[in-house]
């Protein structure tokens, strides 16, 4: 993220919160499923604008992989294991120069908290 960028979002407020570099599970001490809502819940949390905008240009294509591969929280548990290159390439792809739209709490974990929602919603 740039100079102007970060003193943009300081000056508007829009700053996305803090959190662990590899999401809430960054201890262990979390369930996925914990880790999954609780990433939902911050951004369910974030004021519509320009930041929310993006994550969501990245959530959304995240989400639609998850509904073509994802039936049951077993399948979700298996592809979260199983590596973030997929989900890594499509937020690189929308914000190559912006590694914090990279950042796992930010954006996998809410689309991954919201197919969880899906799956065990009925």
């Amino acid at each position: 993220m740039s100079e102007s960028t970060d003193r943009e979002e300081r000056a508007s407020g829009a700053a996305l919160p803090d959190v662990p570099a590899e999401g809430a599970n960054a201890n262990n001490a979390n369930t996925d499923e914990e880790t999954w809502l609780a990433a939902l819940t911050r951004y369910e949390g974030l004021e519509m604008g320009r930041r929310k905008v993006e994550l969501t240009s990245i959530i959304r294509p995240v989400l639609e992989r998850l509904q073509r591969d994802a039936h049951s929280v077993e399948d979700l548990r298996r592809l979260y294991h199983a590596g973030d290159e997929w989900w890594l390439a499509i937020a690189r792809d929308g914000y190559p120069d912006q590694p914090r739209m990279w950042e796992r709490a930010r954006t996998a974990d809410v689309a991954y908290g919201m197919r969880y929602r899906q799956v065990t919603s009925g």
